[in-house]
């Protein structure tokens, strides 16, 4: 992985890209009227195409999404621009250079200044059998490329166009790479006899007058290539589809088949790119119209293999503000079978060949091409698909016409007129639907799908007359127009059909507008800070307003059709509003809603039914209490994102007025790989007394684990504005001779930085020194985002040695390499309950149980969501039983036989010296007693277990042989029910709470934060979960970033999803330590608990040293308080050991209150690149694939939001020694440090 050197590499700085205004420019709207598949002709030639290198940014694409820099290359031909990455890193959330980064119209409007345009595209980077162009080393010299490079093959100046297939004027990039995994997890699927050893020669093209860029690939294959040899042209994946493979199917073939089985098929090829849109775009595919993505999802929650069954598509379509792209190839269809936040993959062309096929052999032999289009429309899907449709030789027609208001008249702009299939355009009996909605469901039920065909925007951006006129190309057929406006009901259907080369022109109407104007007001009369939640609309005769029941987590609004962009929250909700100042409006379809004003965990909220009437102003005037005292804590919220990390879209004023409007008073900007200054945006909106907000940073390696550190310096010129490269390759670019360029050897790799490496920069970086920095490590059980899950941390002992996904097949994941010099670590993360505690071996098999019950009975959706929940209350309640099986006073005595004396060897499933004995191969070589232990070379015989106290935390006494010994546990229902269910290798999760205790009771003291790593403010509300700080005010004012460090560091600080819960240690509060007298071992143990009226706290847990005590308590009302005296035990030899104490506060019974819908609800399992391809491996028979992946089982995740807070330790010094010692000694993960 390369970033290029830091004396090419500038980023335009952030608060400069906010100034800029996102509008677009094209061609002028008559033109698309007349001439929409043809472009807009002046009668001139078209402007040749141009390729150069950027000398200055003003010669760069700019825009919301865009990462072109100095040095980097541009295509352009006077219609559209697109940069491409020079050699070295990607600044995006790809690998390599050499992909294509930005694409966008040309702008030459009068407000888009050069330099500032309007891309929204993230990157696309070419792709075969999940290998993309990089810079994998081959000492053997045996395929095309050996390194990364990207030269202009076409600068447009030529009599002609030097590139193949080129139109004269052509502008034209080369890039050459050796094939490289983008994540070195892929690695593993060479075991599986995957072709991977490949180069890759790609053209970029753009010819004169062009709006498209051609995407062509040559793929070269092990040694088997030839400088001028013929191109094999792939075949389309339209057969893969027919035959409905999966994507191991045609990748592997038959190569796994046992001998004795005739084997037809060779390992084959799938080409196309990986095509990562970015959260700037919405993603729209026909058929499925904007609910692709979430159909996705939902076939994830079925349980269904998706790499085993991709998704097809004609093309895949993003649209942005003022700018659209469409994907596609010209042979056929795209298969999808990856959709996560993290990667998308698409699959265009590909090849199999059966064994006995000669012709096709010999293809392979040759270079393999294949070839997609991009496209760049004008801000809606009909402008992005006409040059797909242009180039395929589809027959349409034009579709153009205007949207008006319906009672004034007056047109509508920003609207979009969606196309839907009518399959009963000849059937005059049928139902005609006279709702948009009952359109909807027709289609649903009789087709299976929505059919949405296409959509267009009146007023695209570029439109200099607000009209509310649209055009676009339609294919030939029977269509149902319906318009959706903003702040408008959906419009009637109207049905219209659409001839090849004709125009079908309509007059078409708007729903009717609502409005609702607001003032929120504080106890004192001040105007306040909320946010405000619409669920509805409402039935006239449902129930509504105070005391009436939230609509479950599955509603999807009607405001908010999927299909047609509504976008997916759940509780029914409609729309969500945020103000800093207490007032506002909002434009909102008419009807009748449930309206919830809210300020966050600290207040009260107002709840009423609103009636919005049409062209009118509902007025709402509401007055929010607060309801629970924090005098002295600050809250906060360390990990969040906006437009400066690719999978954002929240502009920094939004998030800071998200943060005021939730109380959260002090915040960390923390995007990925870049590090962005929110003060402007605090200074600029004049809520400096509100909220406190510094810089930082998310440092985001693929592949081993997040690391976060605030506050951080802003470099305005600096690259990514001063952050920290962590693949190292800058370093090395400028000096390959320095150490870890060339780890391994002089053909070895360069080593990404070490975790030590990353924390000691992000220190360097600190506006405060290295002192006043916070660097913690967020998710750390996050699968490939987390520390701890990718350098294999075991659960039970705090030892290294869990299988993993990815551990062996990544050079730094060696527990040498692994450092616990951070700061602090996150407990909560997001809406992300199955991250908190480790469920039970019971919980999961009946879950999984029950859960394939209901999906064998293909239940609705709702008996699924409350599957999960029940389960979920489960998981969270811990029980004593629990609390034994879990074994806190469980200490590893030894890891190797170096750690025992002589005459002992250390047996590693109990984690115990004992004595060595005689030489085995098989326990009958053992006496009686004894069994041949297979876990040290050479075996040798050792006591047999009698129970599970016998072996170590995560083995347990297997009696059912000749010779009981102990074996590794499983989540399986053979197992203890009560035995925590920490399953290595999967996507079922593992506590982070749990593995904090343990931490605790090893003396690795690293206090817990809760943080809402939110990117979008709908669905990952800012401040939930949250900090509390004890800072000794709870004004932002007084608060300086350096006391919030201070208090994090000290562990004072209550981690929340709303509860404020406060625990005190013979009244020490949390982060400080007891220290009592020799022989003293009574304390007494209070806890305070507070919480608003409008969610529900039922439990209180306390813990001493990672023990439940049998003492918890059901509150009844806020505040609560309790205490009790506890009396810390004895150890072995009669001393007493240090303690620590945490309070736990939750309401997940169930006839609790959760947070909805003040908070959204998680609609659905987390859908990761790790939970798709978990699902798909762990049922390969390969020895090695089982060995690091097991078959993944479902975890309750799909919750509203339940209450639940932690406290940080009070600690208790009884043991004599100055400090707190860990009550079991130092961890085997710190041995020999």
């Amino acid at each position: 992985m390369v970033r290029r050197s830091a004396e090419s590499r500038f980023r335009e700085p952030a608060a400069g890209r906010r100034r800029r205004e996102r509008r677009g420019r094209g061609p002028e709207p008559w033109c698309w009227l007349l001439v929409v598949l043809a472009g807009c002709s002046t009668g001139e030639p078209p402007e040749r195409g141009r390729a150069f290198r950027i000398g200055s940014r003003v010669e760069a694409i700019g825009g919301p999404a865009a990462i072109a820099e100095v040095g980097d290359y541009v295509l352009e031909n006077g219609v559209i621009r697109v940069a491409i990455l020079q050699e070295g890193n990607s600044p995006g959330p790809g690998m390599f250079g050499g992909s294509l980064v930005d694409i966008d119209r040309v702008r030459r409007d009068g407000v888009h200044r050069p330099g500032a345009g309007s891309d929204a595209f993230a990157e696309l980077m070419p792709m075969v059998n999940l290998m993309v162009p990089g810079y994998r080393d081959d000492p053997r010299r045996r395929s095309h490329f050996e390194t990364l490079s990207v030269e202009i093959a076409a600068d447009g100046s030529e009599p002609e166009c030097p590139v193949e297939g080129g139109a004269r004027g052509c502008a034209a990039i080369v890039v050459r790479g050796k094939g490289d995994r983008l994540v070195e997890a892929l690695g593993m699927i060479e075991q599986l006899q995957v072709r991977m050893n490949l180069s890759f020669e790609t053209t970029y093209l753009l010819d004169p007058g062009a709006d498209y860029v051609r995407v062509r690939t040559d793929v070269f294959i092990d040694n088997r290539w030839v400088d001028s040899g013929e191109v094999f042209g792939l075949p389309s994946v339209r057969s893969f589809v027919d035959d409905q493979l999966g994507v191991l199917d045609v990748l592997v073939g038959d190569a796994l088949r046992p001998p004795e089985e005739p084997k037809v098929w060779q390992p084959g090829f799938l080409a196309g790119d990986f095509l990562l849109m970015g959260k700037k775009v919405k993603i729209f595919a026909a058929g499925a119209g904007y609910d692709f993505p979430n159909r996705f999802q939902r076939l994830f929650d079925e349980g269904r293999d998706l790499l085993g069954s991709p998704q097809a598509v004609d093309s895949l379509v993003g649209v942005g503000r003022g700018v659209s792209y469409a994907y596609g190839s010209l042979d056929g269809p795209t298969i999808i079978p990856i959709f996560t936040g993290e990667f998308t993959g698409a699959f265009t062309h590909g090849l199999r060949c059966a064994y006995e096929d000669a012709a096709c052999l010999a293809a392979e032999a040759r270079p393999l091409r294949y070839e997609r289009i991009l496209t760049v429309g004008r801000g809606d899907v009909a402008s992005a698909l006409a040059p797909l449709y242009r180039l395929r030789g589809t027959p349409v027609g034009t579709l153009a016409g205007w949207v008006y208001d319906p009672r004034t008249g007056a047109p509508v702009s920003g609207a979009e007129v969606f196309v839907l299939a009518d399959p009963w355009a000849t059937a005059p009996d049928h139902e005609f639907p006279a709702r948009a909605e009952r359109l909807l469901e027709l289609l649903e039920a009789e087709t299976g799908g929505p059919g949405v065909v296409t959509e267009l925007g009146s007023d695209l951006a570029d439109d200099p007359v607000p009209d509310g006129s649209f055009a676009g190309p339609v294919p030939r057929g029977a269509y149902f127009a319906v318009v959706r406006a903003p702040g408008r009901g959906l419009s009637a259907p109207v049905r219209f059909t659409v001839n090849a080369g004709g125009t079908t022109r309509l007059s078409l109407f708007a729903g009717h507008p609502g409005r609702v104007d607001y003032e929120v007001f504080d106890e004192t009369g001040s105007a306040s800070p909320a946010k405000l939640t619409f669920v509805g609309p409402i039935e006239a005769d449902a129930p509504c307003g105070p005391g009436a029941p939230i609509p479950h987590l599955t509603v999807q609004s009607s405001a908010r059709p999927l299909p047609l962009g509504g976008g997916e929250i759940g509780n029914r909700i409609a729309a969500l509003a945020f103000t800093a100042d207490g007032k506002g409006s909002v434009e909102l379809e008419p009807g009748r809603y449930d309206l919830w004003v809210s300020r966050g965990f600290e207040y009260s909220v107002h709840r009423q039914c609103l009636e919005v009437p049409p062209y009118a102003a509902a007025r709402v005037t509401a007055a929010l209490r607060r309801e629970v005292d924090t005098t002295g804590w600050v809250s906060g919220d360390f990990h969040m994102h906006g437009v400066n990390s690719y999978d954002a879209d929240t502009t920094y004023e939004q998030r800071v007025i998200s943060a005021a409007a939730e109380h959260v008073e002090a915040i960390a900007v923390t995007d990925h790989d870049v590090i962005t200054d929110p003060g402007p945006a605090v200074e600029a909106l004049g809520l400096r007394h509100r909220v406190l907000a510094v810089a930082g940073e998310e440092v985001t390696p693929i592949e081993t684990g997040h690391i976060i550190g605030f506050p951080l310096r802003y470099d305005e010129r600096a690259p990514e504005h001063g952050a920290i490269d962590w693949t190292r390759r800058d370093a090395c670019l400028a000096d390959p001779a320095q150490e870890d360029c060339n780890h391994g050897g002089t053909e070895g790799y360069v080593l990404p930085l070490r975790p030590q490496e990353v924390f000691d920069r992000l220190r360097e970086l600190g506006s405060a020194g290295p002192a006043g920095t916070l660097v913690f490590a967020p998710h750390p059980r996050d699968g490939f985002f987390g520390l701890f899950d990718q350098f294999g941390l075991n659960h039970f002992d705090l030892s290294w040695n869990s299988p993993g996904l990815i551990r062996g097949q990544h050079p730094l994941l060696r527990p040498e390499y692994f450092s616990w010099d951070f700061d602090a670590l996150e407990l909560f993360n997001s809406k992300r309950p199955e991250m908190i505690r480790t469920p039970t071996a019971g919980e999961i098999s009946n879950f999984a149980h029950d859960l394939r019950e209901l999906r064998a009975a293909r239940a609705p959706e709702r008996d699924v969501a409350d599957l999960h929940r029940a389960y979920m209350t489960d998981v969270l309640t811990r029980t004593l039983a629990e609390e034994r099986a879990l074994r806190f006073g469980f200490a590893p005595q030894c890891l190797t036989a170096a750690q025992c004396g002589a005459g002992q060897l250390c047996d590693p499933q109990r984690q115990r010296c004992v004595p060595e004995g005689a030489a085995c191969t098989v326990d009958t070589d053992c006496p009686l007693g004894q069994s041949c232990e297979y876990g040290v070379r050479p075996y040798r015989c050792t006591a047999e277990c009698v129970d599970d106290a016998d072996c170590r935390l995560d083995y347990r006494c297997d009696t059912s042989g000749e010779r009981a010994r102990c074996v590794r546990r499983a989540c399986a229902v053979t197992e203890d029910p009560d035995y925590p269910c920490a399953q290595s290798g999967s996507p079922v999760r593992i506590g982070v709470i749990d593995d904090w205790f343990r931490l605790l009771n090893h003396g690795i003291v690293k206090p817990g934060l809760g943080n809402s790593d939110s990117h979008v403010l709908s669905s990952l509300e800012t401040g939930c979960p949250r900090n509390w700080l004890r800072v000794g005010t709870d004004d932002p004012r007084a608060a300086e970033i350096g006391d919030v460090v201070a208090a994090a560091k000290a562990g004072r600080v209550i981690a929340s999803y709303g509860p404020f819960v406060e625990l005190f240690v013979d009244g020490r509060p949390i982060g400080e330590t007891v220290r009592l007298e020799p022989g003293e071992r009574r304390v007494t143990v209070e806890v305070r608990a507070q919480w608003p009226s409008w969610f529900d706290v039922d439990r209180i847990e306390v813990y001493r040293s990672g023990e439940l005590h049998p003492e918890t308590y059901v509150p009844s009302r806020s505040p609560a308080t309790f205490s009790f005296e506890d009396e810390l035990p004895l150890r072995e030899d009669g001393t007493v050991a240090d303690a620590w104490y945490a309070a736990v506060a939750m309401g997940v019974g169930a006839s609790a209150r959760s947070l909805s819908p003040v908070y959204t609800p998680n609609r659905h399992p987390y859908l990761g690149f790790s939970q798709v391809v978990a699902v798909t491996f762990a049922s390969i028979d390969d020895p090695l694939i089982s060995a690091v992946l097991a078959m993944p089982l479902p975890v309750p995740e799909q919750v509203e939001v339940l209450p639940y807070a932690i406290t940080n330790p009070v600690f208790v010094d009884a043991d004599g020694v100055e400090g707190f010692q860990g009550p079991l000694g130092p961890a085997p993960a710190t041995w020999g440090e």
